[in-house]
């Protein structure tokens, strides 16, 4: 096999590509896959996408897939596999991980504890260790850390807890670790509720909402 085009070169988790070239095979076999990264390293494995949906999406010159969760900036390479000749590796094509967008948050403020709503892109289909919702703290970035559910983290929107000692100021989301491979997304406002301590900082469980009571 042999790729010649990769559009877009520049996606994130989640987007749709489209993979042009020759000796695909008509269809997608039970062992022929997609490897992004396909230069593996102990610390950085491939990833490969998921089976393409529809029959259609894999022709002998073209694949139609989803950029995976995981997936890094590297190159990308097609493995086929014929019971006349097992696996044949393509060549490698470079693609460039897009980092994430955020468009919207709401509420814009809320206090610690109390969910909130991030709406974008490329967030990736869901929450992976790597991935994090950094807001403001008071000595610097701090994790919202996971959400309740794994319905609340799709593609295009997040909802998560605000952490307990969330700050006023931007909130961001982070794909990925190191520092070649780390995706942040641009700054979103956010104002985090002041909190009237008195008489102790014991957390209202029976609401979870991070408020201080007596």
């Amino acid at each position: 096999p042999m790729i010649t085009s990769i559009t877009p070169s520049t996606a994130g988790a989640g987007d749709v590509i489209v993979i042009t070239g020759t000796g695909f095979g008509p269809g997608q076999l039970q062992a022929s896959k997609v490897l992004f990264s396909s230069v593996s390293t102990s610390s950085q494995p491939n990833v490969e996408a998921t089976t393409v949906p529809l029959q259609e999406d894999w022709t002998d010159s073209r694949i139609s897939v989803t950029v995976p969760s995981g997936a890094t900036t590297g190159p990308i390479q097609i493995v086929v596999f014929r019971a006349s000749f097992n696996e044949k590796a393509s060549n490698l094509r470079n693609f460039v991980m897009a980092p994430p967008v955020v468009t919207g948050i709401s509420p814009a403020s809320a206090n610690p504890g109390e969910l909130v709503t991030l709406t974008g892109s490329r967030f990736g289909p869901t929450q992976l260790a790597t991935s994090k919702v950094l807001f403001t703290g008071r000595s610097g970035p701090v994790s919202a850390g996971s959400v309740l559910t794994a319905a609340d983290w799709t593609a295009t929107q997040i909802r998560i807890p605000v952490p307990i000692d969330a700050q006023p100021g931007p909130v961001r989301v982070v794909l990925g670790q190191g520092s070649t491979n780390q995706r942040s997304s641009g700054n979103i406002a956010f104002t985090a509720a002041d909190f009237p301590v008195s008489g102790g900082s014991q957390i209202d469980t029976s609401t979870q909402t991070g408020r201080f009571i007596n």
